[in-house]
């Protein structure tokens, strides 16, 4: 008997053979890249025709530049790599209070800021441009952006964002308080 809301098992029954194989894989991928809920964003994607697959891929590349300690100069630390941001909005305001009453110059703990904000940028940007989760296997959905005028598409992509961020920060004076960072993307 077919149910409105069938169960998950229902549903991935009711699939046509090929349909079934292809969500199954889809699954087994995303359960494999740790994504919560992959029979729910497979289903979805095939039900409703969201690219559910990609958007998790896409959003689970950027999650590791946030979660990444990239200053290896912090050895030590015992942060974990979770991120609720809520959390650390008030952690950082809390880290900046300490520092302040260590006698920490404010412009200091601005650069720094500053730099993690660009290199996050700068990451996030190389991720764009790739097109795909290099986590994932080779089969898995990647992504394009793509430029669109009013709603219609115009069949060029948007691509090596990465060489283009030199040009849009060049002369940005909030980039400029990051010593050698212009220098060191350029290869100078």
């Amino acid at each position: 008997m077919a149910t409105d809301n069938p169960t998950d098992e229902e549903w991935i029954e009711s699939l046509a053979p090929e349909a079934r194989a292809k969500a199954e894989a889809m699954i087994e991928d995303l359960a494999a890249l740790k994504a919560s809920g992959p029979i729910s964003r497979v289903r979805s994607e095939i039900n409703e025709g969201l690219p559910q697959t990609c958007c998790f891929l896409l959003l689970s590349a950027l999650r590791r530049v946030l979660s990444y300690h990239k200053y290896h100069d912090l050895k030590g630390s015992t942060l974990p790599n979770t991120l609720n941001l809520t959390q650390i909005d008030i952690e950082s305001r809390d880290a900046v209070k300490r520092l302040r009453a260590l006698g920490a110059d404010p412009n200091d703990i601005a650069r720094i800021a500053r730099a993690t904000v660009v290199d996050a940028l700068d990451e996030v940007v190389n991720i764009l441009d790739d097109g795909r989760n290099w986590d994932a296997p080779e089969h898995c959905p990647r992504w394009v952006i793509a430029e669109v005028d009013g709603d219609n598409l115009t069949g060029r992509t948007v691509d090596w964002l990465h060489e283009s961020i030199l040009n849009v920060f060049k002369d940005d004076a909030e980039l400029q308080l990051v010593p050698g960072y212009l220098e060191k993307k350029a290869g100078g």
